[in-house]
């Protein structure tokens, strides 16, 4: 695993579509409305009181996490318009002895299109596998997010199972989690079954 990919730099990933770079407190506004929508708040693992008042404090957070090699945040932006944030991923419990990365997506409600969704993480995937050589993505959502589970199998993960009543959240107290990876040599195996080979993203 190359870990410099990650942290030497800030990661700037970029398609004839989407660009993944580092979001900027200017974007402050976007990410209070993302972690603000009641939808994902109801279906998210994950809890964040933001307002406009404190979203500094969550950006100098993900800066200090980044610095400190334990996760990196990455806002989804559209070539089109490189002045408005679309969604964010954010990697973390980033394990150079597993080789694996954990992975996260929050897409503003205007934008929270399965097709968005794909692409971005798809996108993702691959310069964790190619770059940073990565061999294992993992993710995990609340059993009844039937959503982000579509997006995770459209994008090529594996549903491993679930711990029913295996998990407690602060915000929400014990739920069901479902599992899901997606490994490199996934990839492999996909290319040895096609007739013809093909670039995976394309």
């Amino acid at each position: 695993m190359k870990t410099n990919w990650l942290f030497d730099n800030y990661p700037f990933i970029k398609n004839k579509e989407l660009t993944l770079c580092k979001p900027n407190p200017t974007e402050g506004s976007a990410v209070v409305e993302i972690f603000s929508d009641k939808e994902l708040i109801k279906l998210s693992r994950r809890t964040l009181k933001l307002d406009s008042y404190n979203v500094n404090l969550f950006f100098r957070q993900m800066e200090a996490s980044f610095q400190s090699k334990r996760s990196v945040l990455l806002g989804i932006f559209h070539n089109e318009n490189l002045n408005e944030l679309l969604g964010l991923v954010l990697l973390d419990n980033i394990n150079a002895n597993t080789e694996c990365v954990d992975i996260d997506l929050y897409l503003r409600k205007n934008y929270r299109s399965k097709n968005l969704a794909v692409k971005a993480i798809s996108l993702v995937a691959e310069f964790l596998f190619e770059r940073a050589q990565v061999k294992r993505i993992a993710a995990s959502a609340l059993a009844e997010n039937k959503v982000f589970e579509d997006i995770l199998l459209a994008s090529g993960f594996t549903k491993e199972g679930v711990s029913r009543q295996g998990v407690y959240l602060p915000e929400k107290g014990v739920v069901s989690m479902a599992y899901f990876s997606f490994l490199k040599s996934d990839l492999l195996e996909e290319d040895m079954e096609a007739e013809e080979p093909s670039d995976y993203y394309l």
